[in-house]
């Protein structure tokens, strides 16, 4: 390689800056691509030169190679690069070509990258700095691999070698270059989990949910009386199913003594092979004791619901879309988002309760998720007075943090929450089942 970069005489005291160049290309079939160049141009946006450094971009692999996908982000990134090390950071440019950049000038700016702040205030997120530094450390790995004279430093040298499997099935180890900086982001301010729902307008999502979602209508009760999260909801099985009783109802007498759901393991439950859901913990989840009677009211009401519509019986999953093949927690969370955009904020916005119309205006610009159901019945325990180890046990968890952190901030819980008592769950369904009865469903 020779010396790429040597700037003349003319170029110093001017503003020169690197930058991608695209060039649309037509092919036989009409369709359009684009060839792209890192280029240097003067102040006036002018191409002064073509510099032919992206063929140094692309994945380091260790040995030379030519690249031929440029992918534009990565240009951008060595653009940056570039023009931080040769222009920015020395006016009289001391390294005037990229082979004699050295290895402390990349980790510096890599620095820079990393706690500079952007124009709105905030610093850069850990995905944009990884894939920053995978690209310039291969740029530079590349080029000094090129390299036809004394490079400042070997290839290798912004990268630690890792041996891994080919992929998850095969035996066969490759080795891997892995970026030599591994800095974590900068982070403003933790932007706080939207997730508290007041009960009033838990009233209004149940409400409108019966009428508008009845599909997923169960799955919610199941996440704010159970405790499981959305995931594990959808990897409900039915009491019939041929893989194993989904869902067991015990009863001492006439009543109902206990409600136990079979999360012990993640089953194929399409026939299609689409996954369903994650099982975050694999278990046996019983029901909250004081909310046994309404989960099973819930129950009921979905079973008159889904019977006659088709399902696929050799799996027999709990929830099932219009052709008859298992809900998927994606399609979940969208009926859901879809619930409380279309349904809910527009009965929030006509309330004459001040704080519900707050409450959607706030709905209008955060997405709430199906997963806040599940912190709505961890709240409705913690004011049940129950301690660490049953928020842990019915919640799932694999261990006390979160149970202790909500045990921590009960008092602030309870004031997002509003007039809560122990009973608010019971409340809530009371008005299910009277809607239920209304529609005689």
């Amino acid at each position: 390689m020779a010396e790429i970069i040597r700037f003349r005489e003319d170029v110093i005291g001017r503003s020169y800056y690197f930058a991608v160049y695209e060039f649309p290309i037509l092919d036989v079939a009409n369709n359009y691509s684009h060839k792209r160049f890192i280029v240097l141009k003067n102040s006036y946006g002018m191409i002064v030169c073509f510099t032919a450094l992206e063929q140094y971009a692309g994945t380091f692999s260790g040995i030379k190679r030519a690249i031929r996908t440029r992918i534009k982000s990565e240009l951008e990134y060595i653009c940056r690069a570039l023009n931080y090390i040769l222009i920015d950071r020395n006016p009289l440019n001391s390294a005037q070509s990229v082979a004699r950049i050295t290895k402390e000038i990349v980790l510096e700016f890599f620095e820079i990258y990393r706690t500079e702040k952007k124009s709105d205030g905030s610093f850069r997120s850990q995905q944009s700095i990884e894939n920053c530094v995978r690209s310039v450390s291969s740029f530079f790995a590349n080029a000094m691999l090129s390299s036809s004279g004394i490079a400042a430093f070997q290839p290798t040298e912004l990268f630690q070698e890792a041996f891994v499997k080919a992929n998850a099935r095969s035996s066969k180890v490759i080795r891997k270059y892995v970026p030599l900086y591994q800095e974590s982001a900068i982070h403003t301010r933790k932007k706080p989990i939207f997730r508290d729902i007041p009960v009033k307008v838990m009233e209004v999502i149940l409400e409108q949910c019966q009428i508008y979602a009845p599909e997923i209508y169960f799955a919610v009760i199941a996440e704010i009386t159970a405790g499981i999260r959305p995931g594990e909801t959808m990897n409900m099985r039915r009491e019939d199913s041929l893989l194993g009783c989904g869902l067991s109802v015990t009863m001492r007498g006439s009543s109902i003594s206990e409600i136990s759901i079979d999360l012990q393991q993640e089953l194929k439950l399409r026939s299609d092979n689409v996954e369903v859901g994650k099982i975050k913990k694999e278990r046996i989840q019983k029901v909250y004791p004081a909310y046994i009677s309404i989960f099973y009211q819930a129950y009921r009401w979905h079973q008159q619901y889904i019977s006659g519509k088709k399902y696929e019986h050799e799996y027999g999953s709990m929830f099932v879309n219009r052709s008859g093949k298992a809900l998927t927690v994606k399609s979940y969370r969208e009926k859901f988002s879809d619930l409380i955009r279309d349904r809910v904020c527009p009965v929030l916005l006509k309330s004459d309760d001040v704080d519900q119309q707050i409450f959607a205006q706030r709905l209008l610009s955060e997405k709430l998720s199906p997963h806040a159901l599940r912190h709505f019945f961890t709240v409705s325990l913690v004011l049940r007075g129950e301690g660490i180890a049953q928020l842990q046990y019915y919640r799932g968890d694999t261990s006390p943090e979160s149970a202790l952190w909500y045990l921590q901030n009960k008092g602030e819980l309870t004031k997002v929450l509003g007039s809560v008592h122990s009973d608010v769950i019971g409340g809530l369904m009371q008005i299910g089942c009277e809607e239920a009865n209304a529609r005689n469903i």
